[in-house]
């Protein structure tokens, strides 16, 4: 599993909301980059679907604090394949 992921730019997510909704929601307000388990990326949630919203990739219990699990809890089996 890739734990490094691009998302789209600012000037690209009116069009991608176009797309996928049917209105083209403004760019973000935050700053993001390349996303990785605990960094901020934008998504569009079903309770709010008119605008982008920060959001953490990585799963993090809800007991848990984000900073410090985010980095520690993705595909810990990757860990365990090996290559012939």
């Amino acid at each position: 599993m890739c734990a490094n992921y691009d998302p789209s730019k600012p000037d690209e997510l009116p069009e991608l909301s176009a797309d996928l909704f049917g209105e083209a929601f403004a760019p973000p307000s935050f700053l993001y980059g390349s996303t990785f388990p605990g960094a901020v990326a934008p998504f569009v949630a079903n309770v709010l679907p008119t605008e982008w919203l920060p959001g953490m990739f990585g799963m993090v219990p809800h007991w848990g604090d984000p900073a410090k699990l985010s980095r520690m809890t993705y595909n810990v089996l990757g860990a365990l394949l090996t290559v012939s």
